[in-house]
């Protein structure tokens, strides 16, 4: 892609201001030069735009610039109005090269606001002669100084020589890049920060929790020779902040650190079930539908094939083998196919019966909890918002303001780092979150398992030539796995809750009335099927006299 505005040839001045015929330049050597400059200030997967600011006629710039332009590997703006700068500049990812010669400095330098537009997102690189550089150093616009400081200078002169220059804001210096060697950062940039302040922007709150991010920190400041500094807001003086949710913003400038930011769930712990449950719980449900199929079967079968059984309803037979199953056969049957099924089904009813009895047994010295609320669908059914700006996103129900309709229904939204234990050492610094409402909150509360947008943690670094520093330092961290030591190490929970899973006392009279439960419920059951089974009797004796 190429955009080209205007082109204006002349020939080329001296230092006073005359014409000088054209000289012969080592064109290769600047085409080199400056195409292996600018792949490495402006890699093409970071600034994919090149936009050619032509504000020069040199004879040099005439020769290399279709070289320059004719690479596909950008795609490229090429115009000769400084006004047009602050439009170009404000595209993200791209990287303007300003040629600039000693006609047109002048006329170009106040209306060339370079400063004004999105820094963080560009990258310059500034082509001129030697001879114009006390006036580039100089300029009558304060802006364009700034700009030639943040970005690399190219100098030329009439012998085939180049030099590039940087001017590294830490030591206040210029550094000078070899062209025959170029490495972008320049070597030792950011080995000294002269005493460079880095300024943390952290709430309070987050402090306790968040102690990784000032060790982080540390390490650094005391490998490059800075300071570090915390401050509770972002203000101008600002390095690097930690960002919460990056959901909210769009940026190159976020660097990956270390943990994970997430919206997480608070819900209502299980209730433990009641005692009752005792007698339901050792088999489940599939195990109960398999027992009553496998019942119903076998009466099925003994209506139709039995000898004795035969003779009687359907329903008789399953009562009949019901209450075997509780205590085994109750009458003489007959018929050898009968007497064998029967002899099965009461072997399988000895087993079958028995684990219950065990199972029923382990499980008085067990507490045993309803099911947990971990994926959606469990919070779209069992759980109520409040109907808020933040819940309206979310498909779940909801109850109005003024509506409470209980803490064992009620469940709520919150940013969590890392785990429960993190995020609650960070609200319990809170000034409204007494001991009292931790305690509650842990005893009544947990995360579930869900979680809504879950993010790595990230940094956002202002200074956009210390983001390479930054994130030499996060890889190393990485790589060694200091964060798990650290985390594991260093960052305890304050509070800490674990539900009670074993009744840790003797069992006691009390404990037994589930016993006195379980021998009422099958007396009960027998005493019923025998009246029905007798009721049925009687029924089947009236149609027999009756016909």
């Amino acid at each position: 892609m190429l955009l080209v505005h205007a082109f204006i040839s002349v020939q080329t001045p001296t230092g006073d201001g005359a014409l000088k015929p054209l000289t012969q330049f080592d064109t290769a050597f600047y085409v080199q030069s400056l195409l292996e400059l600018h792949r490495q200030v402006c890699p093409v997967d970071k600034y994919s735009n090149l936009v050619v600011l032509r504000l020069s006629d040199e004879a040099l710039l005439q020769t290399i610039l279709p070289q320059i332009i004719s690479d596909q590997t950008y795609k490229k703006t090429v115009s000769d109005r400084a006004e047009l700068f602050h439009t170009y500049a404000n595209d993200f990812y791209s990287c303007n090269f300003i040629p600039i010669d000693s006609l047109k400095i002048h006329y170009h330098l106040t209306p060339f606001q370079i400063s004004a537009p999105l820094a963080n997102t560009t990258r310059s690189i500034f082509f001129y002669p030697r001879w114009i550089l006390k006036e580039i150093q100089h300029p009558s616009d304060v802006s364009f100084l700034i700009s030639l400081r943040k970005g690399y200078a190219v100098l030329y002169d009439y012998g085939n020589t180049m030099e590039i220059q940087h001017w590294n804001f830490l030591s206040n210096q210029t550094l000078t890049i070899d062209p025959r060697a170029i490495a972008v950062p320049p070597p030792g940039e950011l080995r000294d920060l002269h005493g460079y302040e880095i300024v943390l922007a952290s709430p309070p709150f987050t402090r306790p929790a968040m102690v990784f991010d000032v060790y982080f920190l540390q390490q650094i400041v005391s490998r490059r020779n800075a300071t570090l500094t915390i401050e509770d807001e972002i203000t101008p003086r600002t390095t690097i902040v930690v960002v919460f949710s990056p959901k909210e913003y769009i940026t190159p400038y976020y660097l990956p650190a270390f943990g994970r930011n997430f919206m997480a769930v608070q819900v209502p712990r299980a209730k433990p079930k009641p005692i009752f449950s005792i007698l339901i719980d050792p088999f489940d449900r599939y195990t109960w539908y398999a027992f009553f199929l496998l019942i119903l079967a076998m009466a099925i079968t003994l209506s139709w094939y039995g000898a004795q059984l035969g003779t009687h309803h359907l329903v008789e037979i399953v009562l009949e083998l019901i209450m075997m199953s509780l205590s085994g056969p109750s009458r003489a049957y007959g018929g050898a196919f009968e007497n064998r099924l029967i002899t099965m089904f009461s072997l399988m009813g000895i087993v079958l019966i028995s684990s219950y009895q065990s199972l029923v047994i382990s499980y008085m010295s067990l507490i045993r909890y309803y099911p947990e609320i971990n994926t959606y669908e469990d919070i779209q059914k069992k759980c109520l918002f409040e109907n808020n700006a933040i819940v309206r996103d979310f498909e779940v129900r909801k109850y109005e303001p003024g509506h409470f309709p209980g803490y064992d229904r009620v469940c709520y939204l919150e940013h969590g780092r890392d785990n429960e234990h993190v995020s609650m050492s960070m609200f319990a610094v809170l000034a409204n979150h007494s001991d009292d409402w931790i305690r509650f909150r842990m005893e009544n509360y947990r995360y579930a398992g869900r979680k809504f947008y879950e993010y790595i943690q990230c940094y956002f670094v202002f200074p956009p030539n210390l983001r390479d520093l930054f994130q030499f330092y996060l890889q190393a961290l990485f790589e060694s796995g200091i964060y798990d030591y650290f985390y594991n190490n260093k960052i305890r929970p304050k509070w800490h809750f674990e539900r009670e899973t074993f009744i840790k006392r003797t069992i006691n009279l009390g404990d037994l009335t589930v016993l006195w439960y379980a021998y009422g419920f099958g007396t009960i059951l027998s005493v019923l099927c025998y009246i029905a089974e007798i009721t049925f009797f009687k029924l089947s004796q009236y149609k027999i006299v009756k016909k």
